[in-house]
C-alpha cells in the first residue's frame, strides 16, 4: 500500500465513522494523557495465536525485540490503518521479521472470536505479503488484563456502538519483554523502525511521551485529540488529488494538441 493509499484509507475511515460523540471529550482527553510505562515488564504468559495454537508473549527460546500493537479486532477506525501502514514500512527495512524481531498484534476485546481476527487480518494484510508473519493473538480476560495492567494501557468502552476508544501507538519491546519506546502509528519511517528495534536489542529505553497523540475513536468524538492528525491527512490528501488532476489535465491537453496536429496534416 502506497502512502497516498494509506492516507486515503485513513480519511475514508474517519469520514465514514459517525460524527456524534458517545464518549465525552473530557474522558477522551484523560485517556490521551495516559502515560504508558517505560521499562514495564510484560507478563510471561502464552496467548492463542491465530492458526498456530498458543504461543509465548515473551519468547525465552529465541529472544528478539518486538513491536506490540494493542487492537480491537472489530475496530472500524485506526486499528486497521495502523496495520496497513506498518506492513508497508516494515517491508522497506533491512531487517528480517523471522530473524530480527516479532510483531505482536494483541486483541484487548476478549469478546472477539477467531473469525473476527481472521476477518481483520484478511482485510488489512496482503495475501502472501510481509504482514502474514505478524502474530495475531488473543487471550482470556485475565490474560489480557495482566498485559494492560503491566503497561498501563487504558480503554473507554462505547456500549452503544460496541467500540473502544484507546491509544493507537506502537510499543517497542526488548527481547527480555520490557517496554522500550513508543512509536507514532501514523508517522513511521523505515529508519525509525530500524533504530528502535536495534536500540531495544541493546536494552536501551527511548523514553515514552506522557501525552498519547493517537486515540482510536470517531472523527467528531476525538476532535480535540485528532485535530492535528486530521489536518495533516486532509492537506496530504488534497495535495495528492491536485497532483492527479494536474496530470489528467496535462494528458488531455496533450491528446487534444496531437488531434489538432493530425487534422492539420490531413
Amino acid at each position: 500500500m502506497t502512502r497516498s493509499m494509506l492516507l486515503g484509507a485513513l480519511l475514508a475511515a474517519l469520514i465514514s465513522y459517525p460524527t456524534q460523540a458517545q464518549i465525552a471529550g473530557d474522558d477522551l482527553g484523560l485517556l490521551g494523557s495516559t502515560e504508558l510505562r517505560e521499562g514495564a515488564a510484560l507478563p510471561h504468559i502464552s496467548l492463542q495465536r491465530l492458526g498456530y495454537g498458543r504461543t509465548q508473549l515473551v519468547d525465552g527460546v529465541n529472544p528478539r525485540p518486538a513491536l506490540l500493537i494493542m487492537v480491537d479486532y472489530t475496530c472500524s477506525t485506526l486499528c486497521g490503518v495502523t496495520l496497513d501502514g506498518l506492513e508497508q514500512v516494515l517491508g522497506e527495512t533491512k531487517l528480517s521479521i523471522e530473524r530480527d524481531y516479532r510483531v505482536l498484534v494483541v486483541g484487548f476485546d476478549t469478546k472477539d472470536s477467531d473469525s473476527d481476527i481472521a476477518n481483520f487480518r484478511n482485510a488489512h494484510i496482503s495475501p502472501g505479503g510481509f504482514g502474514e508473519q505478524f502474530e495475531f493473538l488473543r487471550g482470556s480476560p485475565e490474560e489480557i488484563a495482566s498485559i494492560t495492567r503491566a503497561i498501563n494501557f487504558s480503554t473507554i468502552y462505547d456500549r452503544a456502538r460496541d467500540q473502544f476508544a484507546h491509544p493507537s501507538e506502537i510499543i517497542v519491546v526488548t527481547p527480555e519483554g520490557r517496554t522500550s519506546r513508543l512509536l507514532d502509528s501514523l508517522e513511521l519511517t523505515p529508519g525509525e523502525i530500524e533504530r528502535s528495534l536495534t536500540g531495544a536489542s541493546e536494552d536501551q529505553n527511548g523514553g515514552f511521551f506522557a501525552n498519547l497523540t493517537r486515540i482510536c475513536y470517531g472523527w467528531g468524538s476525538a476532535a480535540g485529540i485528532y485535530t492535528t492528525q486530521i489536518r495533516r491527512v486532509l492537506i496530504a490528501s488534497g495535495v495528492v488529488t491536485l497532483i492527479v488532476l494536474f496530470g489528467v489535465i496535462v494528458l488531455l491537453r496533450r491528446k487534444e494538441n496531437q488531434a489538432r496536429q493530425g487534422n492539420g496534416d490531413g
